[in-house]
């Protein structure tokens, strides 16, 4: 029986929630058992002390919006998968859910009780495949790191997809080219070009890998030699096969040999005789002349070559068989070597089955009438010891390889905090060899100190036996973040510390410009919501205003009381554009534009308002690509900077200098202005000579009304708009300001190959009247009611409806009485474009304008699939409304 799954839904709609259980309540392949919280710390304290196999999410809670909601969810349980639910149908948000580590995300009122059971299951499945696949990686690499030998693993036809950690050391040290370990080339190949007196074994190789790949052979494996220029050296390669389908994928292990092969030659070169042995001792005990040839052997020998006794006697090691005793310095000690009294070393010993043993060896000079200068050596097995202590320096040179390969400072230190062993970079840092300085302690070191520092973490370590971190910022601006580790003895005793020091100053310049993006984009999205509530007012007001002076006398003073009144909604509706250019919810027409005219235009105009104390260069390349951006927008960017510039200098004056050149953004230059793309770019640099900024101030220059002068001198809108423009154009915007020597402003603008299109120019139309029946919709009763009469006063019937329900029903009732319907798009109930699908359903060659003041869903670009044919942005204009209304009736339709 499949055991049931725990969902945990995170929803602050209850009916939602009771909507997503009664879905799959009725699913005979799977049982859920569903826990609901609406707020995220109810959440998170409910996965804290439940087990929980999946999260449906809300991106909309009580106490957390967005995207954010995601990432707190995954540091609380990063090992639960989520499926986020949205009430958009908005690709973006899905991507963005799933990048910040959401498995998949679900439209609210679009799903089915199969498809949502399908998509928790496929995620929980997904989520325990991915992490069994990742620990399954993550051993085989660990396995394959942890070995000495050079391995790599091999494509049926030869090319290498994987290589371990003693294969890049190989490669490195061998002078390889490529930090890869030549991954992607052809190994095969690499053989078979071999030149030199070796190439015929480089040739044997790749025949015997082949025959592994083709299933012709179960292993393949060679002995070679691999001399360096300063070194001789020996290698064994083993080719195994690493799949049951052939052809097979190869793994090829290469073994360096070389001290057993220096052994074994060593052997040979200095072969000695032993002419008295005890046999009834287990240790080796024999007698060799001043040629090396035996005088006398035990059994033990004789066991170890694999002979008898009389059959060494009168022979040297070499002529009984290739291996024997050899000392661990490379000589084999005999009486010719002129020692006087005994020696004590270690000598090893090769077996026939290519096996090594050590001995503890003790040598004495001994003559004999008949055999002068003999030497007697006694051999005590110590292999396993011998193994152990090689095994131990091995893991220690490991160890310290792949320390000082580390970018970070790590450090070994006792607890006088003395340092024990630092690392390469630790070095490089202190400006000190190794050797200078193991002994001294770390506070005098790195901080010029007579004692630990007070928030040291190591001193912490020493101190609670637990890790410790802190976050340090030196004088020179750079962020360190620093741990200390205990490190304790067998018993569980504290012997010594590591210090690890990071330098983090990229990471959290990185940090500090995404939170500063996610500032600006939540007051974007505030600015919008307030944008569209003061659309609706700006349009009662405005079309009252043209309402009134229609009715009034052009020579009375209530005329041009009202025409007053008329302009001031003109201006709150320039000061409208202006928060929703900064919330980037602008829809401008965007033309391929020569920016360099406009920046010439601004500063011919400013050369005759600013004061003679200010000087202007300018610096304009003649051959600039164009990009695509509004006239008017730039005119607004350039006189913006320029003019806070010219204040920046008051009252004494400077220069003001203005460059615009093009040039490439490339991949190294992303972590400058991490949200741009590699590409070309127009660059416009605006630099003043004036007082500067200090760091508090440069951290609030874009944000919407923080403005650095007097009251009634500045909205504090304009850096805010500039940010605004810059990003709606795909570009960005950044400020270098060094207080009392000026500011530069330099923005990044996209190029485009395009050829500038010339604004066509518009021709003024009379105001068009008409008698067709006009179906209105609008939540807001105040702008059904303007509208609505002056609609009427030209001639059209209207039925205005603030229920957008109520509306579709009455459409439905008689979809024949109605020939054009002019709708909100953002309402309560249902929304302008699902009311315009409906009713295009019903008949197709409806005429529908939608009016929107702020909303990033509905575009000229998604109404048109819609069937929509017109859509106009709030506070809507007398003359283009009733224009489009006139336009859209007098046009015919193609219905297929």
């Amino acid at each position: 029986m499949i055991p049931p799954l725990d969902i945990l839904i995170i929803e602050d709609n209850p009916g939602d929630a009771d909507l997503i259980q009664d879905l799959v309540a009725d699913n005979p392949t799977r049982i859920f058992r569903f826990t609901h919280v609406t707020r995220l710390s109810d959440a998170i304290k409910h996965l804290k002390m439940n087990s929980t196999d999946l999260i449906l999410l809300d991106l909309g809670l009580p106490d957390s919006n967005g995207i954010e909601t995601v990432w707190k969810i995954r540091e609380t349980v990063p090992q639960v998968p989520i499926v986020v639910l949205t009430g958009y149908d908005d690709e973006e948000t899905g991507r963005s859910a799933v990048k910040a580590g959401a498995q998949d995300y679900l439209v609210k009122g679009k799903v089915s009780g199969e498809l949502l059971t399908r998509i928790i299951v496929y995620a929980v499945e997904r989520h325990q495949y991915q992490n069994s696949l990742r620990e399954s990686e993550q051993f085989l690499r660990c396995a394959m790191d942890a070995l000495a030998a050079h391995i790599a693993i091999l494509d049926p036809i030869g090319k290498i997809l994987s290589v371990n950690a003693a294969w890049l050391t190989f490669a490195r040290d061998n002078g390889a080219n490529r930090e890869d370990g030549f991954i992607g080339l052809n190994y095969l190949d690499a053989c078979e070009r071999a030149s030199g007196s070796d190439s015929h074994i480089a040739l044997d190789f790749a025949n015997g890998i082949r025959a592994v790949i083709k299933g012709e052979k179960d292993f393949f494996e060679l002995e070679y030699p691999c001399h360096s220029a300063d070194q001789k050296r020996w290698f064994h390669a083993r080719v195994t096969p690493f799949t049951g389908e052939i052809p097979h994928k190869v793994v090829i292990a290469h073994e360096n040999i070389t001290d057993r092969k220096i052994a074994e030659n060593r052997y040979k070169d200095s072969e000695q005789r032993l002419r008295l042995v005890l046999d009834i001792s287990p240790n080796c005990i024999f007698i060799e002349d001043s040629d090396g040839r035996f005088i006398l052997v035990n059994q033990a020998v004789a066991d170890l070559y694999g002979t008898t006794i009389p059959a060494m006697i009168g022979k040297t090691q070499k002529e009984i068989s290739p291996f024997g005793f050899y000392a661990s310095g490379g000589a084999h000690g005999n009486a010719a070597s002129g020692s006087d009294g005994d020696e004590k070393k270690e000598i090893s010993f090769t077996t026939a089955d290519g096996n090594i043993r050590w001995f503890k060896n003790v040598q004495v000079p001994i003559s004999f009438p008949n055999f002068p200068n003999c030497l007697l050596s006694f051999c005590i097995d110590i292999t396993d010891q011998r193994l152990a202590q090689e095994a131990l320096r091995n893991s220690e040179l490991r160890l310290k390889t792949i320390l000082d390969a580390q970018t970070s400072m790590i450090v070994l230190v006792d607890p006088r905090m003395r340092v024990l062993w630092p690392n390469r970079e630790a070095c490089r840092v202190a400006g000190m060899s190794r050797q200078e300085i193991i002994g001294r302690p770390c506070h005098a070191l790195w901080k010029d100190q007579k004692a630990a520092c007070d928030d040291c973490p190591v001193v912490d370590a020493f101190q609670n036996g637990k890790k410790y971190s802190i976050h340090k910022k030196t004088p020179d601006g750079r962020v360190w973040r620093i741990h200390g580790f205990p490190v304790r003895d067998d018993a569980g005793a504290i012997v010594s510390a590591v210090e690890v020091s990071e330098d983090i100053t990229q990471r959290v310049a990185l940090e500090d410009q995404l939170r500063q993006a996610q500032k600006m984009e939540s007051l974007g999205t505030l600015a919008g919501g307030i944008a569209h509530d003061f659309n609706n007012i700006l349009s009662a007001i405005m079309g009252y205003t043209e309402l009134a002076m229609e009715g009034v006398d052009p020579s009375a003073k209530a005329h041009g009381y009202i025409k007053e009144v008329h302009r001031a909604g003109v201006r709150a509706t320039d000061l409208a554009r202006q928060i929703l250019t900064f919330s980037r919810r602008t829809n401008t027409d965007l033309l391929p534009l020569n920016i360099g005219i406009i920046v010439k235009e601004v500063l011919k105009l400013l050369r005759s308002t600013l004061p003679s104390s200010i000087t202007i260069k300018q610096q304009i390349d003649k051959k600039l690509d164009p990009i695509l951006a509004d006239p008017t927008q730039i005119h607004q960017i350039v006189m913006n900077l320029c003019t806070n510039a010219s204040h920046a200098m008051e009252p004494y004056g400077g220069i003001l200098e203005v460059k615009l050149t093009q040039s490439d953004f490339t991949e190294g230059m992303v972590s400058t202005m991490p949200n741009l793309a590699p590409g070309s770019y127009l660059r416009l640099d605006i630099s003043d000579t004036g007082c500067g900024m200090p760091p508090e101030i440069m951290a609030s220059i874009f944000d919407p009304y923080f403005t650095t002068k007097d009251l009634g001198e500045g909205t504090g809108l304009g850096l805010s708009v500039v940010h605004g423009i810059v990003k709606d154009y795909g570009g960005d915007i950044s400020v270098r300001s060094t207080v009392g020597e000026g500011s530069t402003f330099s923005i990044l603008f996209p190029a485009v190959k395009a050829q500038i299109n010339k604004n066509k120019s518009t021709v003024e139309e009379a105001l068009p009247n008409g008698s067709e029946r006009i179906l209105m919709i609008d939540d807001e009763p105040v702008i059904l009611k303007v509208i609505g009469d002056l609609l009427s006063k030209y001639g059209y019937q209207v039925t205005a409806e603030n229920d957008s329900l109520l509306a579709l029903e009455h459409f439905k009732e008689r979809p024949d009485n109605f020939d054009l319907v002019l709708s909100d798009v953002t309402m309560p109930k249902i929304t302008g474009d699902r009311l315009a699908k409906e009713m295009l359903a019903i008949r197709p060659d409806l005429p529908i304008i939608l009016c929107t003041g702020y909303t990033r869903l509905v575009t000229e670009q998604t109404i048109e699939p819609i069937g929509v044919r017109a859509l106009l942005h709030k506070p809507v204009v007398k003359s283009k409304l009733l224009m489009a209304i006139r336009r859209l009736l007098d046009e015919p339709v193609a219905v297929y």
